[in-house]
């Protein structure tokens, strides 16, 4: 007996996603070059023919890969929007939001430092990651206004401030190896809220 169309959509979903994980994986640890379809298709014990079903080649199945942390990492700076209170308390939210969503899922992070390491070879991605910075600037840099405007924020220039942020928290992805219930994450989250310029009345 046939399974329904809704079960096969589940399944063809589940299979496709363990293959991502898979490519993020095996991309972050080896990277493109040394990641065949193969590799993959072994590791994630599904057929190569499988692998060129759902993503054609390799080059579909890299792009896809990286573009799961970009999307992720656009949706941690737009929670900005979601939360409620002052821009300081905003700011600081999303803040604790991006750095322990890093603790979880820093092999997907180190697959976009792998393509900022390599931007001739991959320039369909880099001009996504470029999409990505000028979004999430002009999403995050309007808190930033309101908050020099109500006086929680020292009136410095806002787009230096967000490029301060934004390339603090990329460093995080390829520097920090500590475990997620480690102490010294709440350290950096406060610097991160500090590169803010918060007001010593107002932190």
């Amino acid at each position: 007996m046939p399974r329904p169309k809704g079960v096969n959509d589940k399944l063809r979903e589940e299979k496709k996603e363990k293959i991502l994980t898979t490519a993020i994986a095996l991309f972050s640890n080896d990277g493109y070059h040394n990641t065949t379809i193969s590799k993959i298709a072994q590791a994630s014990g599904v057929s190569f023919g499988m692998i060129n079903y759902y993503f054609e080649n390799k080059d579909n199945l890299f792009k896809e890969a990286v573009l799961i942390p970009i999307n992720e990492l656009r949706k941690s700076y737009f929670f900005i929007h979601e939360i409620n209170g002052s821009p300081l308390k905003r700011i600081s939210e999303m803040i604790r939001y991006q750095v322990k969503g890093f603790t979880y899922n820093k092999q997907k992070f180190a697959l976009v430092h792998y393509v900022l390491g390599r931007q001739n070879s991959f320039p369909e991605l880099m001009e996504e990651l470029f999409t990505f910075y000028n979004e999430t600037r002009d999403a995050v840099m309007p808190i930033i206004i309101e908050g020099q405007k109500l006086g929680e924020l020292d009136e410095k220039n806002p787009e230096a401030i967000f490029a301060s942020y934004f390339s603090y928290l990329n460093g995080l992805a390829i520097s920090v190896f500590d475990p997620p219930d480690h102490p010294f994450w709440e350290n950096l989250i406060r610097q991160g809220i500090h590169l803010f310029h918060p007001k010593t009345n107002s932190s």
